[in-house]
């Protein structure tokens, strides 16, 4: 059974927490059905926009330091991993107002992080907010299934040391399942599906300042190196959330939920570029693999 503690680490909009806690009731149940993941007991903490971004930012950087003890970078490879998080980092503190929600490792344990700020700047309004737990719960599953092992090939700057294979879509698969999750939890509460980029017509200005001036840093960023600069700095795009939710909603009606969830503790499954292409070829590959682990 799903449980959860609300944790509420600002005072600013204290209306968010009693409406977070009734909606999490709502969410939680029918989202660990749908996905057939388990949540446990699961952590939110409403927080003020520079505990929200410190939070994340602190992950970046252990992330790196875990992986220098761990793999033995040299000097150049954590000078290359921090640089990179270092545009993650600028990207996030840009555009803040439109990240009310993240799911973060803490010490080997999924905690969900709302911004409340950021609900507010956004105008989110309920079934907004059943659409914000229901992602950000499917990604606490995620980390269950797998004890955090997506997690950390989500944050590396060095997949090759997790086994993947050349091209494989982490991101893709991530987010596109928690946007599928989201989905099915949204239609079935209440009745119809929240769209990637739906607005709630009540945004504030500074909002929309954001995103004009992460918009435009972006536009120069990729002036200056056509590609590789824009690509650290960007998250996916609408149309890739979708498409991710599109594949797994596919391979869904192949196999249904259970082979997918082999992904979170096995990230060598995660599909190739030629594999999103061609789910029924992952699926092939997927089962086979599973059913070697499982003797």
């Amino acid at each position: 059974m799903t449980t959860f503690q609300l944790h509420q680490d600002t005072r600013a909009h204290p209306e968010l927490a009693s409406q977070l806690e009734g909606l999490a009731k709502r969410v939680f149940p029918v989202l660990e059905r749908v996905t057939q993941l388990p949540l446990g007991e699961v952590t939110i903490r409403l927080q003020g926009t520079d505990d929200f971004l410190d939070r994340i930012v602190s992950g970046f950087h252990d992330s790196v330091a875990r992986e220098a003890d761990a793999f033995g970078l040299d000097t150049a490879e954590i000078r290359a991993c921090r640089t990179r998080l270092e545009a993650r980092e600028e990207s996030l503190r840009l555009r803040w107002p439109s990240v009310p929600g993240c799911t973060v490792d803490a010490e080997g344990q999924p905690e969900i992080l709302i911004n409340a700020d950021a609900v507010q700047h956004a105008g989110l309004h309920e079934a907004h907010m059943i659409k914000l737990l229901a992602h950000e719960g499917c990604r606490v599953g995620q980390h269950r299934g797998g004890e955090g092992e997506l997690f950390r090939v989500l944050a590396t700057t060095r997949p090759q040391y997790y086994g993947l294979l050349p091209g494989a879509q982490a991101a893709f698969i991530a987010d596109g399942h928690a946007l599928w999750a989201d989905q099915q939890v949204t239609q079935e509460l209440i009745g119809r599906v929240v769209v990637p980029g739906e607005t709630s017509g009540h945004e504030t200005d500074t909002l929309r300042q954001a995103r004009a001036r992460y918009d435009a840093r972006i536009e120069e960023l990729e002036q200056a190196t056509p590609g590789a600069a824009a690509a650290a700095h960007s998250a996916l795009t609408p149309g890739e959330y979708r498409a991710g939710a599109q594949w797994v909603g596919r391979v869904m009606q192949f196999t249904g939920v259970a082979l997918l969830n082999w992904v979170w503790a096995y990230p060598c499954l995660l599909p190739t570029r030629a594999e999103v292409a061609c789910p029924e070829q992952w699926t092939v590959r997927a089962t086979a693999t599973a059913a070697a682990v499982t003797g």
